[in-house]
């Protein structure tokens, strides 16, 4: 979220890596905002995210990884997931109804899905951590590039 971009901001100032680049804000529903426009992104990291947002803008981010992330890059995705169809604790069972409450196009993902598009998009699933509060840390690294994944 922007909103926290201005603390970040001011850990990179204070560090003054030359190789960690400004956060950038992704709106599915529009082209990513990829620096320059010829650099590629090789690190992305989201938390909470899959649940709460559609299934199309799943995809969607899925496509955008394709397109914009660098052959080698990380991508790190923490939040609840699903596993064989199953919610991993009455907790998130509780949770998945309260998303769908709030908005039916959100809810928990089943890993089997989103292990699809990440497939899709050329990743590869290194890790999958166990976290607190039964959610979930996705590692992958991007092995293929973009120009021969096929999206539906």
């Amino acid at each position: 979220m922007a909103i926290n971009h201005s603390g970040i901001n001011l850990w990179l100032d204070e560090t003054a890596l030359p190789n960690v680049q400004r956060p950038i804000e992704i709106d599915l529903h529009k082209a990513w905002p990829v620096p320059n426009n010829s650099q590629r992104i090789d690190g992305l990291y989201t938390a909470n995210t899959l649940h709460i947002i559609s299934w199309p803008l799943v995809v969607k981010f899925f496509e955008g990884i394709a397109q914009n992330l660098t052959a080698g890059a990380s991508v790190c995705i923490y939040g609840p997931f699903n596993y064989q169809g199953k919610y991993t604790s009455e907790s998130n069972a509780n949770f998945d109804i309260w998303l769908k409450d709030r908005d039916i196009n959100s809810g928990i993902r089943n890993i089997e899905e989103i292990l699809l598009l990440a497939n899709s998009a050329g990743l590869s699933l290194i890790d999958d951590h166990v976290m607190p509060a039964n959610n979930r840390l996705l590692v992958f690294v991007k092995t293929t590039s973009p120009a021969s994944l096929p999206f539906s």
